[in-house]
C-alpha cells in the first residue's frame, strides 16, 4: 500500500482546536482498517493538549501547527509550538531520554502513574507523553529552535487486514 496523504491544520490555543484535528483525522482515515485511526487520534490529541496546556506564543509561532504525514508504512505526527522557558525544555529532554532508552514503555508508564499517585498535586503530569509511546505505539523525539518546540511522533501502519483488536 504506496499512499502518501497529509493533514495540516494550524489554529490557536484552544480545545476545539484538538477536536477538529482529531476530526480531519477520522475523515481521512477512518474507514480505512489498515490505518491505526484511533492511535493516531491517541497521539494527535495528546501533543496538541500539551501545546495548549504548556506552550506560549512567540515570534515566528503565534498559533499550534499540527501535521499528520503518511508515507507508504510510515505515519508521521508533529505539533509545534512555542514554550515559555527553557526549564521546560529541559523537563522535556529528560523524559523523551527516559522514553527513547526504555524497552519497556509499560514500566514507564506505570512507574508514572504511580509517581502520580504519591504526589498527585504536580503542575505537570507528563503523562500523556508516555500514552502515546505505551498505548499507541509511536516513538517520540523533538527538534527546539528559537523557542519553538517541534514534538515529532512517528509508527509503522497496521500490516495489510490486521485490527486494533489484534495490536
Amino acid at each position: 500500500m504506496d499512499t502518501d496523504i497529509k493533514i495540516t491544520h494550524q489554529g490557536t490555543r484552544n480545545w476545539n482546536t484538538i477536536e477538529t484535528i482529531c476530526q480531519k483525522i477520522k475523515r481521512q482515515f477512518d474507514a480505512e482498517v489498515a490505518y491505526p485511526t484511533e492511535l493516531m487520534i491517541i497521539c494527535a490529541s495528546e501533543l496538541c493538549e500539551n501545546a495548549i496546556k504548556y506552550g506560549t506564543a512567540v515570534p515566528g509561532m503565534e498559533e499550534i501547527q499540527f501535521e499528520l504525514r503518511l508515507t507508504g508504512q510510515q505515519i508521521t505526527i508533529q505539533v509545534s509550538n512555542g514554550i515559555p522557558a527553557n526549564d521546560d525544555l529541559a523537563e522535556l529532554k529528560a523524559i523523551i531520554s527516559a522514553i527513547k532508552r526504555t524497552s519497556d514503555p509499560a514500566k514507564l508508564y506505570n512507574d508514572r502513574l504511580q509517581a502520580l499517585m504519591e504526589s498527585p498535586n504536580r503542575r505537570k503530569t507528563q503523562l500523556g507523553l508516555y500514552r502515546i509511546v505505551h498505548e499507541a505505539g509511536f516513538k517520540l523525539d523533538y527538534t527546539y529552535h528559537n523557542r519553538i518546540l517541534c514534538m515529532i511522533a512517528s509508527r509503522d501502519t497496521l500490516p495489510p487486514r490486521q485490527s486494533l483488536e489484534s495490536v
